[in-house]
């Protein structure tokens, strides 16, 4: 069959990504739908989205940054095909198909190295860095410290001032 494998010698980390991904989906149509042998015989449904679901019910789950290159090289794979004169029909893989980024959320950083940052912005002493320590001691979200007017500081007596947040999301 001939999509069905791709065994090129592989040289770069990249190609050899390319082929473990490509040859997903002919691993599956062939554990799946045996009776496909050609490329004009794919089509959307059942096999697309069979394979699809297939992606997105192994175990251990893939990332969706894998999905989305398993979707990318077998897509390619096809427009390879059709170019090289293999009949395919359009429209196989459809960009709704993609699964969304991945979204990391910031690791926090250590204690330690918390308190070497929190050292030395009380060390360096400028507009820069007291703006960075007044939301790390108050508690206030970033972008309550940047709606901050100038007005927003409140003289409280001798050396202590203290700033006035405006209540936010009363609604809620």
């Amino acid at each position: 069959m001939l999509f069905l494998s791709v065994r090129e010698e592989v040289r770069t980390a990249s190609s050899a990504y390319y082929r473990v991904q490509a040859n997903r989906f002919p691993r599956f149509l062939r554990d799946t739908y045996p009776e496909v042998k050609t490329p004009g015989q794919l089509r959307r449904s059942p096999h697309i989205l069979g394979w699809l679901r297939s992606l997105a019910e192994e175990n251990p789950p893939l990332t969706n940054r894998s999905r989305r290159a398993a979707l990318i090289c077998v897509r390619r794979l096809h427009n390879d095909l059709a170019d090289n004169g293999c009949p395919i029909l359009e429209a196989l893989i459809l960009s709704q198909d993609f699964p969304p980024p991945d979204l990391y959320l910031p690791k926090p950083v250590s204690s330690e190295v918390d308190a070497l940052l929190d050292r030395e912005l009380r060390r360096t002493n400028d507009l820069l860095s007291n703006g960075l320590l007044l939301p790390r001691a108050t508690g206030m979200r970033i972008g309550e410290c940047l709606r901050l007017d100038r007005d927003s500081l409140r003289h409280l007596g001798g050396d202590q001032w203290s700033p006035h947040v405006p209540l936010d999301k009363l609604h809620n």
